[in-house]
């Protein structure tokens, strides 16, 4: 995997077989290549949490092509706890 470009804050990975995954602060917010790609996604909440400043419930959002290459959104309700080390740290 190498990278492949960025826009903004978002980095842009490509493997050897055209396969491209995108990130944000190491968060996955899309694919291209994989045949049920995300075509985008909100994942504000989950960086938000990783970074100490959200709530460890949010809803995370995103985007798919269906079959007939229309958008299919997807809201995914998430939870978090600390494991045991991750509580000290």
């Amino acid at each position: 995997m190498a990278l492949f470009g960025g826009n903004g804050d978002v980095q842009t990975w490509k493997l050897a077989d055209g396969v491209s995954l995108s990130f944000l602060d190491g968060v996955l917010v899309s694919s291209r290549g994989l045949g049920a790609d995300v075509m985008s996604a909100d994942v504000s909440g989950t960086r938000a949490m990783l970074a100490g400043d959200g709530s460890a419930r949010h809803i995370r959002l995103h985007s798919y092509l269906d079959g007939e290459y229309q958008p299919s959104f997807r809201a995914s309700p998430t939870n978090w706890t600390a494991s045991p080390c991750e509580k000290y740290l």
